[in-house]
C-alpha cells in the first residue's frame, strides 16, 4: 500500500466523515462540537458485553495470583526519608523527579492501602471478540485498527477507587502527526450500574456517564479538526466511583499507521515475577499535584529495566 493510501485512509477527515455518517443514520450524537465528542449508540449488544465482561474476568484472575509491585513516579514518596529502605531501585534523584519501584516485601504490606484503577492490556490477536469489536469500530468511525493501541479494559472499584485526575490523552507539545500521538479515545461502557464515576471535561462543562453497550468518542487535537496541537479543551477526568463497579473498554487511535503496537509481547521488568500486576503511581499530564495510581498487567514503560 502506497503512502497516499495510507494518508488519505489515516487522515482525521476520514474519522470526521464516518462518525458524521453515523450521526446521521441516529447512530452517534454529538455532545461538544468543539472539541469533538461523540456518543455512539448501540455498539455491543448485551450478549456481547456479558462476553466480553466474561473475558476481561477470566484475563484477570491470570494476574491475581500474586500482590502487585507498587511503584512511584512521586516526589512525595520518592524523597520520603522513611521509604528509603523500601525501594528495590531508583532510577534518578529521589524527591527531584526520581522514579523507582518498591521491593517485593514492601509491595505485600503497602498495595492494599494504595487506591488505584486497574487496567488491564488486551493485545491484537490474544482474543478474537476483542478483534471482532475492533472490526465493527472501524466501521462506525472510520478509526482502522491498524493505528490504534491494545485495548485496555478499565475497572474502577468503589471502595478502591481514587478515580483518575484531570489529563489529556496526548502531551502538551504533541504534534499530531508524530508516530503514536493518541489522535482519538474510545471509551466502551460494559457497565452502568454504579453511582459516581463519570467521564467529566471540566472545560467543557460536559459529565457523561454513558449506558452500558455505547462509547464515548472524542478527538484529542485542535483547534477545529484541521489542528496538529493538543487540545487542552479535550482535558478530561475519571470521577471517583462512589457505589459499583465501572468497566470500560479503552483504546487510542493515532494518526500515523502503527501496526504492530496493539500486538505487542509483554515486556520484562526488573524485579517482577512472571505475571505480577504492577501498581503505577504518576504524575498525569505532568502536573506535579495530579497524582493518580493504577494497575496494570503490562510494563509501564518508565519502570521497565
Amino acid at each position: 500500500m502506497g503512502d497516499a493510501s495510507r494518508v488519505s485512509r489515516n487522515h482525521s477527515d476520514t474519522f470526521r466523515t464516518a462518525v458524521e455518517q453515523s450521526v446521521a443514520a441516529g447512530k452517534a450524537e454529538v455532545l461538544s462540537a468543539s472539541p469533538p465528542v461523540y456518543l455512539l449508540h448501540d455498539v455491543l449488544s448485551a450478549t456481547e458485553v456479558a462476553d466480553l465482561r466474561g473475558v476481561v474476568a477470566r484475563r484477570r484472575d491470570l494476574w491475581g495470583a500474586s500482590h502487585p509491585l507498587v511503584c512511584f513516579q512521586h516526589d512525595a514518596f520518592t524523597g520520603h526519608p522513611g521509604l528509603t529502605h523500601a525501594f528495590d531501585w531508583m532510577r534518578g534523584r529521589p524527591g527531584a523527579g526520581g522514579r523507582g519501584c518498591f521491593a517485593q516485601a514492601a509491595s505485600r504490606a503497602t498495595y492494599a492501602h494504595v487506591p488505584w484503577s486497574e487496567s488491564l492490556f488486551v493485545y491484537r490477536g490474544q482474543e478474537a471478540l476483542f478483534d471482532g469489536i475492533s472490526r465493527r469500530v472501524q466501521e462506525m468511525s472510520g478509526l482502522h485498527d491498524t493505528h490504534a493501541y491494545s485495548w485496555q479494559a478499565l475497572t474502577y472499584e468503589a471502595g478502591r477507587d481514587g478515580g483518575y485526575a484531570d489529563h489529556t490523552d496526548c502531551e502538551h507539545a504533541a504534534d499530531l502527526l508524530g508516530r503514536g500521538e493518541r489522535m482519538a479515545t474510545l471509551l466502551v461502557y460494559l457497565t452502568d450500574d454504579f453511582d459516581g464515576g463519570e467521564t467529566e471535561f471540566p472545560k467543557l462543562g460536559l459529565k457523561v456517564k454513558p449506558p452500558v453497550g455505547s462509547a464515548l468518542l472524542f478527538y484529542n487535537f485542535g483547534p477545529g479538526w484541521g489542528g496538529r496541537a493538543c487540545s487542552a479543551e479535550a482535558a478530561h477526568r475519571s470521577n471517583r466511583v462512589t457505589r459499583g463497579s465501572k468497566v470500560v473498554l479503552q483504546r487510542w487511535h493515532s494518526y500515523q499507521e502503527q501496526p504492530f503496537l496493539a500486538g505487542r509481547p509483554i515486556l520484562s521488568q526488573r524485579g517482577r515475577r512472571p505475571f505480577q500486576p504492577v501498581v503505577s503511581c504518576d504524575y498525569v499530564s505532568g502536573v506535579r499535584t495530579n497524582v493518580s495510581c493504577r494497575w496494570y498487567n503490562s510494563d509501564v514503560p518508565w519502570t521497565t529495566a
